[in-house]
């Protein structure tokens, strides 16, 4: 009678059973002709009646459904049901999210409206689970140290909530900070926030000190393995909550359980000594499918209680004496067993967890129902008997044998755990004794201790400990203390097939089937099927986010009483169906036999209300699992929140043509990867080969915008996808799988699309493949980086490795540019030098393609430098260098110095137009050293150079000639000298023919008073200090050279008068006025310019 203490209340509820039980069938190729299979449980008549502690919002619905607005615990629109048994709780969305009736799922915010912004949280501490607790409410007066809407100010990053908190139920509260805002969450019942991980953990790993309250309430927790008690004292007030059993199928994760699950298939080593083609082996694996393989099977010593191997050549070096070490600690020479061929399937998939599993159904048979395994086990060990598995966990010294075995024999062989296939405990029969389940209980309390305990010591993962189960009502009763396999358990194998078979022939059912259809029952109207098996584990305690659906690659068969067409499930039978070729057991085909039956004529029928498949040939009848079936398993797993698939087994699927049932099951689960791969990637890569987008992808009204590949929904769900996989606790943790997918997803495309693209492409059709695969390559990583935030938020920083955007460049660099660069390089020297030579070249693509270096460097110029600049500079340098040398012969210097100018600011325009910036000043230096450094000399030289410009006033020139030169470094030294010496030979020759006048005058008077000579300095003043302020740029340097040269031809001796007398006369001529009337001004310059020429004669004295 199972009893519920509801606050100060009873309800009692009774269970009528039946004892009456079936016989129960064997599975795959340990079984032998007329012997039962595997994963058959005992089934009673049951009417299990089960009271809930749930509100009633759920009662008369099946489905996901907002929660009203207005609901207590609503917080902004979060709350959510997946109603299932009428009875179920609220669930709530995490942060920054609310339920989207649309969708039937969490989405954005701005996605969703809310009519009523803000609900407090309810102050009750209430706990939704496998069990359910009642609330205990704080008195009104008591309020939380701190407010839960502001905790998040000025923190990023998740944090453990205060333990006083209010809502903060057994330190199951935490915050994920980004925007300052957020709300608490809460870790799933049984699990708390672990602050060293920042994850949730469970609640053993995690110390829990809840400190007293305001008011004074105290709360203490305490936890035995099959009920929580929660106790509060307040004054003389004493309330005792014992958890209650619920049935609800989903649990609350973070962003919901779209995905982080797990594949676990059954390698069987017996299928090595089938014959061809369907002989197994560990290479036939399909490692990279399956997230964790369970080798079948070990068995238990009877002495020692050691794990020992089964098959001769599962261990290495089998025959010599020395199988105990593995290969890896042999000298050369050594042959691997199938352990290590196994486990070597890590190197190259190090996703995959591997487990031995110990047991089966042979292994608890009895000789007098099985002698051919009976003689097998004997052979290896000769005090075998059917009770090893009892033994062995009855007592204490026992137990701690095979606990040691355990941990030792998993280390040495490389297995990552422990599976246990008891079948079953306290099967009267097969081995087992009544007090089976308490010590099995025990045993994996210890197991679970002792392999975290060696973790802890070694530093190494703790080894994974998981079992497979039967799944009738008695065999649970009398076999399994449910939240005792929850509490210690990594994760629960539900065998659910071999429900349905020849043993039982009155009528045809599909024995692997997820649902019961009309008329389906075993024994006392059981609807026997996996969602049967599935709420009832529930209902006993286990947590839906621990349980395994089984599904298979066999069938269970019937002979039918009739060969008449079309027979379903419910037809009549009359017992097993025809042995087959290969599997060679009555009432069993492999799955590649199906498919041959099917291609011989057998009908098929796939059943969607069973989510089954069957088919018939004459009077042959066959029920089993097919690809629309496991994928139709995959949705329900992902739908009700079970942590993943078991499947029994690898060797039976048609793995010569692909593992099709072991392919669909991958594929439709979704470890996350399929769905980031095929909802993600896969959409976005036909976006770039393509342009498509989906219809349902909304547009921007601007055309001018970019198009969205995503919608905000799409993009939702994936960015949920890859959270969850990152929050999952080890071993289901996927962030350093994701890490390592995400560069090999780029690394496919890459080699798939990008390189056939640019093969034997050169030139200008090379840049322009090469840039648009570029654009392509940086919008993939630009969602790749959005999908993947959460892994680059924080796993990347933990681990220190590289940002994924800089890993997504890196993969394009790597693979892709490196083995084009210098083709590209060369296409672009090609290019630039056409449009130097006059050609129009396309500078976008140009612009672009040099883009390429400056991105990829990284946010620095390193690779720009290093492979572009300095091949470009010498390449600029060797061309200017031919340009000069023809200007040089062909031009004269006013024609050379306008081509340079040009060519100067043409490279200047080219560096603004599409290279990087920082070339500017190095393309400069190398055109003018090539351009006008180098053969100035040669320039200076010509009959047009200098002194050329100056006969012919070639201001223009002239100041082009100073613009230019002045670039080079001492360039105007021989410029400004030519200069002073022009100036001095047209003053020198000025004084001179002064000299001879004078030779010709008698008459001083007329001597001195004649201005003509003065007026001729002056002018000739005049004119070159113009040019040195229009030409020259007021240079001091040729205002130098401009004073030098007058100071030596006006202090020579020019006869009868000085340059003074001669000057004081011009001075007196002006001043008085005589001859030509003067302004005032006139006069003024004049005396002004006077008083120039004079300051040079004395300065020169």
């Amino acid at each position: 009678m199972l009893r519920l203490l509801l606050g100060l209340g009873i309800v009692a509820a009774e269970l009528e059973l039946d004892t009456q039980v079936q016989p129960e069938p064997c599975r795959g190729g340990s079984c032998t002709a007329g012997t039962a299979g595997t994963g058959f449980v005992q089934y009673r008549n049951v009417v299990q009646k089960r009271a809930s502690l749930f509100d009633d919002f759920c009662q008369g619905k099946t489905g996901l459904f907002a929660a009203p607005a207005d609901a207590e615990g609503n917080v902004d629109c979060q709350g959510y049901y997946n109603c299932f048994h009428g009875n179920e709780a609220m669930q709530l969305c995490g942060s920054g999210r609310r339920f989207n009736p649309a969708t039937k799922n969490c989405d954005w915010k701005r996605n969703v409206a809310c009519d009523v912004q803000t609900t407090t949280l309810a102050p009750g501490l209430t706990t939704t689970q496998a069990t359910t607790q009642s609330s205990v409410s704080p008195s009104p007066s008591t309020s939380s140290p701190t407010d839960p809407s502001e905790f998040c100010s000025g923190k990023v990053g998740l944090y453990a909530a205060p333990v006083d908190m209010a809502g903060n139920e057994d330190c199951r509260g935490y915050f994920n900070c980004f925007h300052g805002d957020e709300s608490m969450q809460l870790c799933v019942p049984g699990q708390r926030f672990n602050s060293d991980l920042k994850n949730c953990d469970w609640r053993a790993n995690v110390e829990c000190v809840t400190a007293p309250t305001t008011g004074g309430i105290t709360t203490t927790a305490t936890e035995s393995s099959s009920s929580t008690t929660v106790s509060t004292t307040m004054g003389t007030t004493s309330t005792s909550v014992v958890e209650a059993t619920s049935t609800t199928l989903a649990t609350t994760q973070p962003g919901g359980t779209t995905s982080g699950k797990i594949f676990v298939a059954y390698f069987a080593n017996w299928f090595q000594w089938w014959p061809a083609p369907y002989k197994f082996m560990p290479s036939n694996i399909a490692a990279d499918k399956i997230t964790h393989l369970n080798y079948a099977f070990a068995m238990i010593h009877s002495s020692t209680f050691k794990i020992r191997h089964f098959e001769d050549n599962d261990v290495s070096n089998w025959g010599t004496g020395n199988w105990e070490v593995p290969c890896s600690q042999q000298p050369a020479g050594c042959t691997k067993g199938l352990y290590e061929q196994v486990n070597d399937l890590k190197v190259a998939h190090p996703h995959l967890k591997t487990l031995i599993s110990i047991g089966g159904w042979s292994f608890n048979l009895p000789a007098s129902e099985d002698a051919e395994s009976a003689r097998r086990m004997s052979r290896l060990d000769s005090g075998w008997t059917e009770y090893v598995f009892s033994d062995m966990v009855s007592t204490a010294a026992n137990r701690q044998k095979f606990v040691e075995s355990s941990i030792d024999f998993c280390r040495t062989w490389g297995f990552d755990g422990l599976d246990l296939d008891w079948e079953y405990p306290g099967f009267i029969g097969r081995g087992g004794r009544v007090t089976d389940k308490a010590n099995f209980a025990t045993l994996l309390r210890e197991l679970r201790a002792a392999f975290d305990a060696e973790a802890a010591a070694s530093g190494r993962n703790a080894l994974l400990l998981t079992a497979a189960v039967g799944i009738g009502p008695t065999t649970a009763d009398n076999a399994y203390d449910v939240p005792a396999l929850d509490e210690t358990l990594d994760f629960i194998n539900l065998m659910t097939y071999d429900m349905y078979g020849g043993w039982s022939p009155e009528k045809t059912a599909i024995h692997s089937q997820l649902y019961a259809g009309e008329g389906d029952s075993f024994g006392g109207g059981i609807p026997l099927s996996g969602e049967y098996v599935v709420k009832d584990w529930i209902s006993r305690g286990a947590s839906v986010s621990k349980l395994a659906l089984g599904l298979v690659t066999y069938s269970r068969s019937f002979q039918l009483q009739s060969s008449t067409p079309g027979q379903g499930p419910g037809a009549a039978g009359q017992g097993y169906g025809a042995t087959q070729p290969y599997s060679k057991q009555v009432g069993l085909a492999s799955y590649y036999e199906i498919l041959t039956l099917l291609s011989q004529g057998a009908d098929k029928t796939y059943d969607a209300a069973r989510c089954g498949a069957y088919l018939q040939k004459d009077d042959l009848w066959m029920g089993f699992d097919d690809e629309e079936s496991v994928r139709c398993k995959a949705a329900f797993i992902k739908e009700n929140g079970l942590i993943g698939g078991l499947l029994w087994d690898l060797p039976e699927d048609d793995f010569i043509n692909g593992s099709p049932i072991v392919t669909a099951f991958s594929q439709a689960l979704g470890d996350g990867w399929e769905k980031i791969k095929n909802e993600g990637i896969k959409v976005l890569e036909e976006f770039l080969d393509t342009g498509h987008i989906r219809s349902t992808v909304p547009q921007n009204a601007d055309p001018q915008k970019p198009r969205n590949v995503f919608s905000k929904a799409n993009y939702a769900d994936l960015y949920t996808t890859v959270y969850n996989m990152c929050t999952q606790r080890t071993p289901n943790n996927w962030s350093e799988q994701l890490y390592r997918r995400y560069g090999e997803a780029m690394s496919d495309y890459v080699q798939r699309q990008v390189l056939p693209a640019l093969k034997d492409k050169t030139d200008v059709p090379l840049m322009k493949e090469l840039l648009h695969r570029w654009i392509n390559h940086k919008l993939y990583v630009k969602w790749m980086d959005r999908f993947f935030t959460y892994l680059d938020r924080y796993y990347v920083k933990l681990q220190s490795v590289e940002p994924l955007h800089n890993r997504g460049y890196s993969i394009f660099n790597q693979q892709v540019f490196t083995s084009v660069i210098k083709d590209t390089r060369s296409a672009l020297l090609k290019v630039i030098n056409q449009e130097r030579q006059g050609e129009h070249i396309d500078q976008d693509l140009v612009k672009g393609v040099i883009e390429i270096f400056i991105d990829l460097g990284l946010n620095s110029s390193n690779l720009y430098n290093t492979e572009f600049e300095e091949a470009f500079l010498p390449a600029t340098s060797s061309y200017f260098v031919r340009q000069a040398s023809g200007w040089l012969s062909e031009d004269s210097f006013p024609e050379y110095l306008r081509k340079a100018e040009a060519a100067l600011q043409a490279e200047e325009q080219r560096c603004n137009s599409y290279l990087n910036r920082t070339t500017l000043p190095k393309l400069r230096n190398v055109v003018i050293i090539a351009v006008l450094q180098q053969p100035q000399n040669q320039l200076l030289e010509k009959e047009t150079g200098v002194v050329y410009l100056l006969d012919n006033d070639k201001r223009e020139d002239l100041a082009r000639m100073h613009r230019m030169f002045s670039l080079v470094e001492n360039g105007l030294n021989p410029i400004s000298q030519a200069f002073r010496q022009y100036v001095t030979d047209r003053g020198n020759q000025i004084v001179d023919e002064r000299v001879e006048q004078q030779k010709q005058v008698s008459s001083k008077t007329e001597a001195l008073n004649d201005p003509t000579f003065i007026q001729t300095l002056l002018d000739l003043h005049d004119r070159f200090k113009g040019i040195v302020h229009e030409c020259f740029s007021q240079d001091s340097l040729f205002q130098k050279s401009l004073k030098e040269a007058f100071e030596v031809f006006v202090n020579r001796d020019i006869g009868k008068f000085s340059f003074a007398a001669l000057m004081s006369s011009f001075c007196d001529r002006i001043l008085k006025k005589s001859g030509e009337r003067l302004s005032d001004e006139e006069v003024e310059s004049r005396l002004t310019k006077m008083a120039g020429l004079l300051a040079k004669v004395l300065c020169s004295l």
